[in-house]
């Protein structure tokens, strides 16, 4: 049985969702995802992933600025669907979309719920010093990723992971969770298993600004906010008043007498001080340049033994 499939997403992340359906025999007859943005110096209108796959396979594209709207909601059932899936679509569904498909609206999350709740599990996990997340496919309910859990997938986290590699692999993941969902379905409309509440942990969107380095920090935090904000929008410091990204770096606990911020360095490499000890620079990107391995940044810049990075206020 091919059941009419709506997808909702807009990332990378959702496309290879919207793949997986494709590939597992859903009739994927729709894809919703967010209007088209601006993008670059030039500010032209750039569409999502889940369009730009969507147009590629001449499926029809719907890009309500509110799934909410009654227009686009009697648009949505004159549509049919048996299924709605979604996938890092950025919008809240409202219960009259909810109760639409026969077979529920099942959303695919990178984390493993009630943990990680809300739009930047990926991020959060990072930034916390997480050495396990995973994908969780849950029936969609009112309340944000609240609903019945229906299978859930593990992944480590590996030590050299940041938010792109870890995006990547966690894709890959939610397509093989498709997978496992489409055999669940020979044997008719899978159960869930409501999740322990009490249990709920939440993140919110994260901002530019939670890249500002805070060398008053422990070395392993510090190297955590990097992997978290790499590849993009990217964990920053300051240099004589120029922000510098800081790319890749490595956590070293040990005692020092620097303060926080010092430079220590020679001709190969460059450490920062921090609470607990040192991070170790291996990557970085100077304000206006492109990212550098830390070698080629000392040949360029000359450092002196009084300098150190600091965290201005934006």
């Amino acid at each position: 049985m091919k059941l009419r499939t709506v997808f909702m997403g807009t990332p990378d992340f959702s496309s290879v969702i919207a793949s997986a359906l494709e590939e597992n025999g859903f009739d994927v007859v729709a894809v919703v995802t967010q209007p088209d943005k601006e993008a670059g110096r030039g500010k032209k209108l750039r569409p999502s992933p889940v369009k730009e796959w969507a147009l590629q396979r001449g499926i029809d594209v719907y890009q309500p600025e509110k799934v909410r709207n009654e227009d686009f909601v009697e648009v949505l059932r004159s549509i049919a669907p048996d299924l709605i899936v979604t996938a890092a679509f950025g919008q809240i569904v409202p219960k009259s979309i909810l109760d639409m498909p026969e077979y529920g609206c099942v959303n695919v999350h990178a984390s493993i719920l009630p943990k990680y709740r809300g739009a930047s599990p990926i991020q959060q996990s990072l930034f916390d010093g997480e050495k396990i997340t995973g994908i969780t496919l849950q029936y969609m309910d009112e309340k944000i990723d609240d609903g019945d859990v229906i299978l859930i997938n593990t992944l480590q986290i590996n030590d050299d992971d940041n938010c792109g590699t870890l995006f990547d692999r966690l894709a890959l993941l939610g397509a093989k969770s498709i997978a496992d969902y489409a055999e669940l379905l020979k044997n008719g409309k899978p159960l869930g298993t409501p999740q322990d509440h009490s249990k709920a942990t939440y993140c919110t969107k994260i901002g530019k600004d939670q890249g500002n380095i805070d060398w008053s920090s422990s070395a392993q935090s510090i190297v955590n906010t990097v992997r978290a904000m790499s590849p993009s929008p990217g964990a920053y410091t300051y240099l004589n008043g120029k922000r510098i990204k800081i790319i890749t770096a490595k956590a070293r606990a040990c005692e020092h007498d620097k303060s926080l911020g010092a430079l220590v360095f020679d001709k190969n490499s460059l450490s920062v001080a921090c609470a607990d000890g040192f991070v170790d620079i291996i990557q970085l990107q100077p304000e206006g340049k492109s990212v550098q391995q830390v070698k080629d940044f000392l040949n360029g810049n000359k450092l002196l033994p009084d300098m150190a990075f600091e965290r201005n206020i934006d």
